[in-house]
């Protein structure tokens, strides 16, 4: 029964109107026509839009049944989960890894979250499931069923495929051979190199089989049946791939395979050319010689001598003879069998030839790297490296350190001449083991005493002459005898602590010259190495913003692109500068000039707190010098002294003079690159900054070394290398605390007598010539990007293209090509020949052939060495206009225009950025 009191609400879509008896009910306010009409309008549209909604949720529903329907499923529905009923068959399944992967008779694909603990391979499954964003299938449950599916045979690859990820989650065969097999994570991991001399691993669950049998087939040819996956890094890149393998009948030794590993002899594999962490595993037997390391040794057998790195605790002794198994390091040269494990045997190695006898300062010009040699010189003194006695041999201004596996030698008086039998080994043969430029290394007993001084018998003969004097004169020359053998032992004592003075000074020279010799290695091949990435961005985005196909909301992150690789390839400048590798334009110069005209641009870089001063001697010598790298210098010192102030009021003074500088000056110098004493032009910049501390001025010069909260870390090591280039030195004067102050001394040989020299690029200012007709270029780079991308932009200039990826092959599609190319252009370095070498070749066979030479170092740092051959260099990275206006001037009929610009630095993108990352202060 309804109340009296209240009102019914109207049905929706009914008149909201109330009859005149309602309107008067008691106790009830009236309300207004309009406010129950919004409230069903509102509610109506509310129903209706959720209606919808699900309508179009249930139109998106789907259920897939094959992996090419995943494949091709939108990425937007991907976060939809759509659901899978795919039956399938099953290829990896272990509970103890988290992946399985499965089969649908076409393809296969991974799957998580399988439960099933009896499930393997072979079982055919319905498998039910979601497909997760990463695309791949979240597992809900597996039923066996009977669905005519079965693993397919496995396809036949290289490695250079499954490297480019063209068979990524497919079932494969993949032929290599084993050199290692360790316990990873509840399984074994296979160590394997391919023919091509590729590595990657086989992994095989540990409850599949035991280590012993897989070690039996260590060294062995074989073909793995697995699934391929990625291998990536922790930033997730790729970087190469694994096979998972079923079971242990999925490693097939290869047909005609011998039983054992044969025995290998050293000169066989020192002969092996293949540039490759890994060339094989190999087993050879040898005598040991020498102990390099704790784990590093040189061995010989009849044929040759061979570095062997052990195992830590399978290192034998010296004079025994072992048979060593190990995987073949060419990356070395000589090569290094590296992870070998040792064990005695008895047969007979024949003792090495006679050692070769040079002198010291030969013997550092020659590559004998592993051989046994006799030197002499003078003994200078022992030292301790790493818990390892030695002692300094010198001979005509070449140092030497020896090591000895044994004590050091005792009772030799420095300055004697000795004769050292020993390993000569050369740095760049030790692949890590980076003990200097060169080193002896030998035992006690191969230690010969020449020309020692013979103190007893001069003491014998002093004794008796006293005997005799003071017999006869006792009264007379007592006093005076007592006073000659005290100024005696003084002068000796004297003499000792010299020399070990003088020890220590040459110790300290010896490390800093090492570590200025490793990093500028270093800092230049990294800079090689990004350039070559360089040109690849470079190259690219400009072929795309010539295109003119992007669209303008695009148009700014790449001309972002194009700005931040610019800054890059000028930070690789910078590093080639360190290493002594960039570009320079020498002319003669008048250094106040230069400080003049670029003051101005130093006063806006430093803070306004800091006071400014130039004292520039009118009476200055000229100098051969490059006056953009002179800039650099001045910039990035006066940089460096405005911020040793740290925002205070100081000041920073600029100062030259002429000064001549003596063999003393120059060893006082923290760094010298001089050719010896002489007039220079001294360049001084001072400051009353923070000071600089010991442990900041023994870095200070290093790559990426800086003391401020953020920064590239290349000034002062920019000025290192410009300051090289120019055979220039460096003194450094501060101490630390406040106001203390710091002042560089920066030396430029002087050059009275130079001759003004025009700067290179005035010769190469006009614009070449548009190509009026086709011509054939063919393009050698053992990076198929990098030849791709010249073919791309040298057709957008109207050439034809044709690619090669190696020296032989480019001389053979020479040889049997029909049509005449007009030009080649070949990579510095490639695995099988240098571009100079090619280069040579081809100039030979056709004389009238120009030959473009590109690199990632400059010009002066690639060693390209003989140039008649080379029509041009083209430092990466480039541009398209730069490419086109280097093959059109090679293309010239004058061949002095090609050989003007063989001689033009602007390789490189020019960069406004000075490049003053702080090292020091």
């Amino acid at each position: 029964m309804r109340d009296p009191g209240t009102v019914a609400p109207a049905p929706i879509g009914c008149s909201t109107s109330m009859s005149g008896r309602q309107q008067n009910a008691p106790g009830k306010v009236p309300r207004a026509p309009g406010e129950f009409r919004w409230f069903q309008q509102i509610l109506f549209f509310g129903l209706t839009l959720v209606l919808a909604c699900d309508s179009l949720r249930a139109q998106e529903e789907l259920t897939l049944h094959s992996i090419d329907e995943i494949h091709e499923l939108p990425a937007e529905k991907l976060h939809y989960s759509a659901a899978v009923e795919l039956p399938c068959v099953v290829a990896i399944h272990s509970q103890e890894w988290p992946i399985t992967f499965i089969h649908d008779g076409r393809t296969g694909m991974y799957v998580v979250g399988v439960k099933d603990p009896e499930l393997k391979p072979g079982d055919q499954i319905l498998l039910k499931g979601t497909v997760t964003p990463g695309r791949y299938i979240q597992a809900e449950s597996t039923t066996r069923m009977n669905n005519g599916i079965h693993l397919p045979e496995p396809r036949v690859v290289s490695y250079d495929r499954l490297q480019g990820r063209f068979d990524d989650s497919q079932y494969v065969s993949i032929t290599g051979q084993i050199i290692g097999v360790d316990v990873d994570y509840h399984h074994f991991s296979i160590e394997m190199v391919s023919p091509e001399g590729g590595r990657f691993r086989g992994l095989l669950s540990e409850k599949l089989a035991n280590i012993n049998e897989l070690r039996k087939l260590l060294g062995n040819s074989v073909r793995l049946h697995g699934i391929v996956g990625a291998r990536v890094d922790a930033a997730g890149k790729f970087n190469s791939f694994q096979i998972w393998l079923p079971d242990l009948a999925s490693i097939i030794p290869a047909e005609n395979q011998t039983s054992g590993l044969p025995l290998s002899l050293v000169a066989d594999l020192n002969q092996i050319d293949r540039v490759s962490p890994g060339a094989g595993y190999f087993r050879i037997q040898g005598k040991v010689d020498y102990r390099l390391s704790n784990q590093l040794l040189l061995i010989h057998d009849a044929t040759g001598s061979m570095f062997v790195e052990c195992g830590k605790f399978s290192v034998p002794d010296i004079d025994t003879t072992q048979e060593f198994r190990g995987v073949l390091d060419t990356t070395s040269r000589p090569p290094i069998l590296r992870f070998a494990e040792s064990q005695l045997t008895d047969i007979v190695i024949p003792d090495r030839e006679a050692a070769q006898t040079l002198e010291l300062s030969k013997l550092v010009e020659m590559s004998l790297s592993g051989e046994e040699v006799t030197t002499t010189g003078e003994y200078l003194g022992t030292f301790h490296t790493d818990g390892r006695p030695g002692f300094l041999l010198q001979d005509n201004g070449v140092l030497l350190p020896v090591f000895l596996s044994d004590q050091a030698p005792q009772d030799i008086a420095s300055g004697t001449r000795i004769h050292v039998k020993g390993a000569w080994i050369q740095h760049q043969s030790l692949g890590g083991f980076n003990i200097g430029a060169c080193a002896l290394f030998t035992r006690s007993s191969n230690i010969i005493v020449g020309s020692q001084v013979p103190w007893t018998i001069i003491t014998i003969v002093l004794a008796i002459g006293l005997v005799a004097a003071v017999s006869t004169l006792w009264a007379i020359l007592l006093k005076r005898q007592v006073r000659i053998q005290t100024n005696r032992a003084l002068e000796e004592y004297a003499s000792r602590q010299k020399a070990e003075v003088q020890k220590q000074a040459l110790e300290q020279q010896l490390l800093q010259a090492q570590k200025m010799e490793s990093l500028g290695v270093l800092a230049g091949g990294i800079a090689h190495d990004f350039n070559n990435l360089l040109t690849i961005i470079l190259g690219n985005a400009s072929l795309i913003q010539e295109s003119g196909v992007v669209a303008a909301a695009e148009r700014t992150g790449l001309s972002n692109i194009l700005a931040a690789a610019t800054r890059a390839s000028d930070l690789t400048r910078q590093m080639l500068a360190y290493a002594g590798q960039g570009a320079l334009e020498f002319q003669t110069l008048q250094v106040n000039e230069v400080i003049q005209d670029f003051a101005p641009l130093l006063k806006a870089s430093i803070a306004k707190s800091t006071s400014f001063d130039l004292d520039l001697n009118a009476n200055c010598p000229m100098v051969l010098a490059d006056a953009t790298q002179l800039r650099q210098v001045i910039l990035n010192l006066v940089l460096n002294s405005s911020e040793s102030l740290n925002g205070q009021m100081g000041f920073v003074n600029v100062q030259s003079s002429s000064c001549r500088l003596s063999k003393n000056d120059l060893e006082r110098c923290h760094v010298d690159f001089s050719d010896g004493p002489g007039d220079f032009l001294k360049l001084t910049v001072t400051d009353n900054g923070s000071g600089i501390d010991q442990h900041t001025l023994e870095r200070m010069f290093d790559p990426f070394f800086t003391t401020k909260f953020s920064g590239r870390g290349l000034g002062l090591s920019t000025v290192l290398g410009i300051v090289r280039g120019h055979k220039g030195c460096i003194r450094i004067t501060g101490k630390t605390g406040e106001s203390s102050g710091t002042t560089f001394d920066v030396f430029f040989p002087a050059s009275a007598d130079a001759v003004a020299l025009p700067p290179a690029h005035q010769s190469n200012q006009a614009a070449p010539p548009p190509v009026t007709t086709r011509r054939r270029v063919l393009i050698v780079d053992d990076e198929p990007s990098v030849a791709a991308l010249l073919t791309r932009s040298l057709k957008l200039s109207g050439y034809d293209c044709a690619e090669a990826y190696s020296g032989g092959s480019a001389l053979q599609l020479l040889s049997e090509s029909t049509t005449k190319f007009d030009c080649v252009i070949t990579d510095l370095t490639m695995p099988d020949m240098k571009g100079t070498e090619l280069a040579l070749r081809i100039h030979q066979r056709y004389p009238s052939l120009p030959i473009v030479l590109c690199s990632g170092y400059s010009e002066s740092g690639a060693d390209i060495g003989e140039t008649s051959a080379i029509a041009a260099f083209l430092q990466k990275p480039f541009n398209l206009k730069r490419l086109s206006q280097v093959l059109s001037s090679v293309l010239e009929p004058s061949r002095a225009t090609a050989l003007s610009l063989f001689k033009d630095p602007a390789a490189a993108p020019e960069s406004d950025d000075p490049g003053t990352g702080r090292a020091a202060g």
